[in-house]
């Protein structure tokens, strides 16, 4: 195996640089469009080829002289075969308007020598054994990935190309009522933030009791049942089985007691397998890990991408995965960076649920403020937008002034306003609806 020849394409490298130089260097920008220096497999044409881009950074002719002296200058005219092999490389051309393809054919052979090479290291590194199991995988899939990303080149965009997808996205905007993100399936939330855009860290924090899990459940639900997005939960808490029982209940307005105890009657049963029906296609998935860390959740996510996209990912809940760090506010500081890049890396948004400190409890009003969040000031710094929910009857039953009511308090938005959403709160269902 190891005197197996990598794959390359000697013809490609040589007709691409053949074609830059009866060009006279026109062809230079089609060729790198898809390649670089190290793209070449023959080390001497890699030599040529940053002899060319020097020439043409510094707007000189390029052609046989030129070049034959560009590579004398450097020392290694002899090395790369004469000026007999560089005018040679011109007289082999089948084609000088095929440039493009022919870069695009090194291209194809130098990823897969990339390909090659990851795997060698993933070979060595199992074999040594010296490295946890996770870190090689998260290394190898990471690798893949870049090798994947580095294909996709972004160039540099004018102002006026920018300026012009500002307006297709003005006008999307207006066409969809200012709904250009996810929907969420809460009118006054969606007018507020505008839908949950891709690449964002949404953070919603209550103390227990308050909703946070049915909230996300309702999200996820809408958005895979309703809009047919793909949605990955990651539920460090609850079962697979506990958070099938909540959808249904809600989707089919069965009390959630009687789909725990199995008390139900022949009409239960019908809405029951209508909203089996209706969700059976949907792409919702649950992974029920208990103290994932943010290596097996990435992956997870980058299979989930690969396999039926990635729309939105929820996380509950934050304090519960597993994380490294000297101490625990280390820990989850680090967690939510992590999760932050993450959202931005599967561009999707991310909802991210969150425990609070005792702090409300100790106060008169039990409204949650940001400084409130539990062991870690990085959670809100990373977060885009920052969601607290109150159900002001938890703690005050039948005085209260909002029975009924559960608030949900924007108290960060980076990109928009904040502000409090009253949704109404249906425990029987554990789920949410608008008001009126």
């Amino acid at each position: 195996m190891a005197d197996r020849i990598p794959p390359h394409n000697s013809e490609a490298e040589r007709s691409a640089l053949g074609a830059i130089l009866l060009r006279a260097g026109d062809a230079l920008p089609d060729v790198m469009e898809y390649v670089n220096g190290d793209s070449f497999y023959d080390p001497n044409h890699k030599e040529i080829f940053e002899a060319i881009k020097h020439l043409y950074d510094k707007g000189r002719v390029i052609d046989s002289i030129t070049l034959c002296n560009e590579l004398k200058s450097r020392g290694t005219l002899k090395t790369v075969g004469g000026a007999g092999y560089v005018s040679g490389l011109a007289a082999e051309v089948p084609s000088t308007s095929n440039a493009g393809e022919y870069a695009k054919i090194i291209n194809e052979k130098a990823i897969l020598r990339s390909l090659i090479n990851v795997s060698n290291d993933v070979i060595t590194q199992s074999y040594d054994g010296k490295q946890d199991t996770l870190k090689i995988l998260d290394d190898a899939e990471k690798a893949i990935f870049e090798i994947g990303q580095g294909n996709q080149k972004k160039d540099f965009s004018y102002i006026g190309e920018v300026l012009i997808e500002n307006i297709h996205n003005i006008d999307e905007a207006a066409n969809a009522e200012g709904i250009v993100g996810l929907e969420t399936g809460f009118k006054r939330l969606d007018e507020m933030t505008g839908g949950l855009q891709k690449s964002t860290l949404n953070i919603v924090a209550a103390r227990p009791g308050m909703g946070k899990t049915a909230l996300a459940l309702n999200i996820a639900k809408y958005a895979a049942g309703r809009k047919k997005k793909s949605v990955l939960i990651f539920s460090l808490e609850m079962s697979k089985e506990e958070l099938g029982s909540r959808i249904l209940s809600m989707e089919a307005s069965v009390e959630s007691q009687k789909i725990k105890t199995g008390d139900v009657d022949e009409n239960d049963w019908d809405r029951l397998n209508k909203a089996i029906d209706d969700l059976s296609d949907a792409k919702l998935a649950i992974d029920e890990t208990a103290a994932i860390s943010i290596m097996e959740m990435k992956n997870k996510c980058r299979r989930m991408k690969s396999t039926n996209g990635l729309d939105l990912v929820i996380v509950d809940y934050l304090q519960l995965m597993e994380g490294e760090g000297e101490n625990r506010q280390q820990e989850v500081s680090k967690l939510s960076r992590s999760l932050k890049l993450m959202a931005k890396e599967m561009d999707c948004p991310f909802i991210v649920l969150s425990q609070l400190s005792r702090g409300p409890e100790q106060r008169t009003d039990k409204r949650p403020l940001l400084s409130d969040l539990r062991e870690s000031g990085s959670i809100e710094q990373d977060a885009d937008i920052v969601i607290f929910l109150y159900n002001d009857q938890y703690y005050n039953g039948d005085e209260s002034e909002k029975p009924g009511i559960t608030e949900l308090n924007i108290a960060k938005h980076r990109s928009g306003p904040v502000g409090t959403i009253d949704l109404a709160w249906v425990g029987r269902y554990t789920k949410f609806s608008d008001i009126g």
